[in-house]
């Protein structure tokens, strides 16, 4: 039997919304037991105390973490207190979860009680450097670099230690997910920095990647300038690696729509995630769309091997 965490986010948002939709209309795995964490969702479920308690496969448990003092549709210093409380009882119970769906948060509310909080896969990874930020969808699979850094330190954090650790995750655990993967790997600057013409870091990058296939039989194609290889290339490859946060996921949210899953490789759990925001506009208003909190469960299950994983 395989345990699923499913954490509610900001209470404040549309993290139960989406949550109570995409169970409503769901099949229950017969070798799993889910637990929400959370508020006290509109739907079937075994109230219990402790994660272990959570016994009994293909079932809906609740793990109550009372009513939030907030305002639906408005972050505060409350609502990011209550979603942070969540993420640090998930780690707390880590050893007894297979696979954690996570909720959207709000970071700037979660900041007013821990201001060095970065986001949810920082804070699961913890001190470690050995994990990536990445996404499934139908169009194409994105791995990200770097994750939450400004512009600015992009090109400062890239050493060859960093990038070839990282770079290592990303190869080995998406092969764990996908059959046989092509990697593909942007370029930082535009035109791949044109010999030089615009930095040196494309130039090291690709001495990096040559170095790595010759020692340790990692394959990644690149650097690839990004301005064209979403519309000449991108069908070829079943894993692209982004630089940075925004150069992938700006074409991965457009064609995804809603459909894509965000995935953090390199933990000790599976971890999915939707791939949007509180939805803070339309928080109580049930207009919320649960199709990617449906994709997130789909894949968290893919990833324990209860389906077959296929590469786009």
């Amino acid at each position: 039997m395989k345990k699923i965490v499913i954490t509610q986010g900001d209470p404040a948002g549309i993290g139960l919304e989406v949550i109570e939709k995409a169970f409503k209309s769901r099949k229950l795995h017969p070798d799993v037991a889910y637990v929400i964490y959370g508020q006290t969702p509109d739907l079937e479920v075994e109230k219990i105390v402790n994660i272990s308690q959570a016994n009994t496969s293909g079932k809906l448990y609740h793990l109550d973490f009372g009513v939030p003092n907030c305002t639906m549709g408005v972050p505060s210093k409350s609502s990011g207190a209550y979603s942070l409380r969540i993420l640090q009882q998930v780690v707390a119970d880590q050893k007894a979860i297979d696979a954690v769906v996570t909720a959207p948060i709000s970071k700037e509310a979660i900041q007013l009680s821990m201001p060095d909080f970065i986001g949810h896969t920082e804070f699961f990874a913890g001190n470690t450097n050995e994990f990536a930020m990445s996404f499934f969808g139908p169009h194409f699979n994105l791995a990200l670099l770097t994750t939450h850094l400004p512009l600015s330190a992009i090109e400062r954090s890239m050493s060859e230690d960093f990038f070839k650790e990282k770079i290592r995750v990303i190869y080995r655990q998406t092969r764990k997910i996908l059959h046989n993967p092509r990697f593909a790997m942007l370029a930082v600057n535009p035109h791949a920095g044109e010999k030089g013409a615009f930095g040196t870091v494309d130039e090291e990058i690709r001495i990096w990647l040559s170095e790595l296939e010759c020692a340790e039989s990692i394959t990644i194609d690149g650097p690839f300038p990004a301005d064209t290889f979403f519309a000449y290339h991108a069908q070829k490859y079943q894993m692209i690696i982004s630089a940075y946060h925004d150069q992938g996921l700006v074409p991965f949210k457009m064609l995804s729509k809603g459909q894509g899953v965000n995935t953090t490789l390199g933990l000790p759990f599976v971890r999915t995630s939707v791939d949007h925001g509180t939805g803070y506009d339309i928080a109580g208003k049930n207009l919320a769309d649960a199709g990617s909190m449906g994709a997130a469960l789909d894949f968290a299950e893919k990833c324990l091997h209860l389906h077959k994983c296929k590469s786009n």
